[in-house]
């Protein structure tokens, strides 16, 4: 099985952002496209960043982070095609980054090591 260019480019591109590429067989066979440890105030956790078909040349991109028993990235998503270039993909992906960051840090354990308020 192959890996879709723009799953390669995907994941070429997070390195920028701290996170973590998957691994070629991961990338290959699996949705997955990177991770990303957030230290927080029970200790390091992981956010995962997925890349799953959503139609005829079009990708839904994706992430997971639990905390308190949920997924705090259920509502973050974006989306691209096979055809979008370079500047789009990295467009989204930026987007989806600023937002998982931002949900991340309003998850519980890391507004305790941020020193945050739910409301802050």
């Amino acid at each position: 099985m192959t890996i879709c260019p723009t799953k390669t480019e995907l994941s070429q591109l997070v390195t920028a952002y701290g996170w973590l590429p998957a691994s070629p067989f991961d990338l290959r066979h699996t949705g997955i496209l990177a991770t990303k440890d957030y230290d927080t105030a029970v200790g390091p956790k992981t956010a995962s960043l997925w890349l799953s078909p959503a139609g005829a040349g079009q990708f839904r991109l994706a992430g997971n982070y639990c905390s308190e028993g949920r997924n705090v990235l259920s509502t973050v998503s974006g989306y691209c095609w096979e055809s979008s270039s370079h500047h789009d993909l990295q467009a989204t992906l930026e987007k989806v980054l600023s937002q998982i960051d931002q949900n991340v840090d309003q998850s519980y354990a890391r507004r305790l090591l941020l020193g945050r308020s739910a409301t802050s």
